[in-house]
């Protein structure tokens, strides 16, 4: 189940963090194919997220977030996401 916010308000948001997928893979020691294969995204999808483009749809973001364990806001700006005060 997709995270309240983000499914609001996912077409209107702007704000992600494009660096969110590259330390995803640095810290899993993982390539975009690997990723590919598991979940189902098309490579070339992984690539255009990798490289600073947001994913077209939310359900390319909870197939990652679920690979990966991570909720779909780490692929946000938390300041924007949680307010100016979230310090986690």
């Amino acid at each position: 189940m997709p995270d309240t916010i983000f499914s609001m308000s996912y077409k209107q948001t702007t704000q992600y963090n494009p660096d969110a997928m590259k330390t995803l893979l640095s810290k899993a020691d993982l390539n975009l194919t690997g990723v590919s294969k598991i979940t189902g995204i098309a490579r070339s999808t992984l690539y255009r997220f990798k490289d600073g483009e947001k994913p077209e749809s939310l359900e390319i973001l909870e197939k990652l977030s679920n690979y990966f364990g991570v909720k779909i806001g780490y692929f946000f700006d938390p300041k924007i996401v949680y307010g100016e005060k979230h310090t986690a």
